[in-house]
């Protein structure tokens, strides 16, 4: 229905897409947000395009400047709740969506569309709703979230948690088979294709980087490396954390003067204390990151947990940088040429040692890397089967 929150109708004749999203930002502060700014900006040249979002209703089309709606709600009691949550299958979508993104659903969501897109897997339980108005929707998860919970609970140390984890392994599995067996699904890798095995049709469309983002190298401090990625996600926080306490000792023993930036968005109690060991520095929702990643020798994925692919690898072969990581977090990208990454079991020992080798005998590889990943991953590139798959 019509509302203040209505974005402008598009131009006559433009087909219509509606993007339905647990986040966004014009200012991408995530590889989550990244990517689903991409998928706007790509569907827009095509589609007039409506983002819907807990935080309000965004327009955008061909020729079409972005157009920004606060959102409205009118909050609710724990029954309304419990009715939210029942209509998004899943704890992970009342948690991220709630009755914010519906209530904006209603009111910003106008008439029928040719085309929809639900962005996330937390999402995807409002798909056979979605699809009652449009002529065509694709389901697009950035993991696997099923297996990522799975992950998660098997490194909780607190039985409590791992008994709520397994309770939601079990609701994502089922959510998951559910959409993978009605609706196209859109996935970051081969891998995660293969573990849906949807019957409707799968996009693999692999995450990718902005033109923009493959900035030139500048002058950077000797024994300097950099860990970038949203501090508000878990395995990021694991990682932040089993790198400080079990990494960074055994690094700083051989370089003394080794010096570590833990940059990105929202950081908790348990990053903050991480990042106490002299050597360490926390940088807080930095406003542009192309600039922090150019002002280190070397990027480093320490995770322990993750589906998808990493978009911050990517970043770092954006800014020309050597890199470091655990398989985990280097899993989805195994294309990229191993002089550009290394790709280490997880163990401390290994990943400290392999870390000293590359801050003491950097890899001139900044203008490879850099070409590599603007020919192979930049987003135009990447979000193409995306295009081709609505437009068949």
């Amino acid at each position: 229905m019509p509302t203040t929150n209505s974005p402008t109708p598009g131009a006559a004749g433009v087909p219509r897409c509606l993007l339905v999203t647990k986040e966004f930002s014009a200012t991408p502060t995530s590889g989550g947000t990244l990517r689903t700014l991409a998928i706007l900006e790509t569907l827009s040249t095509r589609y007039d395009t409506t983002v819907v979002s807990p935080d309000g209703v965004v327009a955008k089309g061909p020729g079409r400047p972005l157009e920004e709606h606060p959102g409205r709600s009118s909050g609710g009691d724990l029954l309304r709740q419990l009715r939210t949550a029942a209509r998004y299958k899943s704890l992970s979508g009342l948690r991220t969506g709630g009755s914010k993104l519906l209530d904006n659903l209603w009111n910003g969501a106008e008439g029928r569309y040719d085309v929809a897109v639900i962005d996330h897997t937390a999402l995807a339980g409002l798909a056979d709703e979605v699809a009652a108005g449009a002529d065509q929707i694709v389901v697009s998860m950035h993991n696997i979230e099923s297996d990522l919970m799975n992950q998660r609970a098997r490194l909780a140390t607190s039985a409590k948690d791992k008994v709520a984890m397994n309770a939601e392994v079990r609701l994502l599995r089922h959510l998951e088979a559910h959409v993978a067996d009605r609706y196209p699904v859109m996935v970051c890798t081969e891998a995660d294709a293969r573990a849906l095995n949807p019957k409707r049709g799968t996009i693999v469309c692999r995450n990718g980087i902005f033109a923009g983002q493959v900035t030139p190298s500048g002058n950077r401090p000797a024994n300097s490396m950099v860990f970038s990625g949203a501090l508000d996600w878990e395995p990021n926080i694991d990682g932040v954390v089993w790198f400080s306490e079990k990494v960074w000792p055994l690094i700083r023993a051989q370089i003394p003067e080794a010096t570590v930036t833990v940059a990105g968005r929202n950081p908790g109690k348990a990053v903050t204390e991480a990042c106490a060991p002299d050597g360490i520095t926390l940088l807080a929702n930095p406003p542009v990151m192309s600039a922090v990643l150019d002002a280190h020798v070397l990027g480093i994925v320490p995770l322990l947990s993750g589906g998808g692919s990493r978009i911050k690898i990517l970043e770092y072969l954006g800014a020309g940088i050597d890199i470091v990581s655990t398989d985990v977090g280097a899993s989805g990208l195994e294309d990229i040429p191993s002089e550009l990454v290394d790709r280490l079991k997880i163990d401390p020992q290994l990943f400290a040692d392999t870390v000293v080798a590359r801050l003491r005998s950097p890899r001139d590889t900044s203008a490879l890397a850099q070409d590599w990943v603007r020919k192979h991953y930049s987003w135009d590139v990447t979000l193409q089967p995306m295009l081709d798959f609505l437009g068949h």
